[in-house]
């Protein structure tokens, strides 16, 4: 994702999370560490997180929701399937 689309992503967590502080620092981390996510899949996990929790969510979390959404895990009937 480009500067100007991880400033976007920031921008709505700024927003629906008004308690967060925002330093410069925090907002350079979180840029430098959600840049090499595809923006549509970020956008999506950072949307999702927003629905469902009523806390800043970490990079981690953000990355992790993002890599769910974009290759997700299969079902466990789907993966004993696959290893019969």
């Amino acid at each position: 994702m480009t500067e100007v689309e991880a400033a976007k992503l920031i921008k709505v967590l700024q927003e629906a999370y008004p308690r967060s502080e925002f330093s410069e620092g925090r907002i350079e981390i979180y840029t430098m560490m959600l840049a090499d996510l595809p923006y549509p899949a970020a956008q999506k996990a950072v949307l999702k997180l927003i629905a469902t929790s009523p806390f800043l969510p970490t990079i981690a979390e953000i990355r992790k929701t993002a890599a769910e959404l974009v290759d997700p895990l299969p079902s466990v009937d789907e993966a004993y399937e696959a290893a019969r």
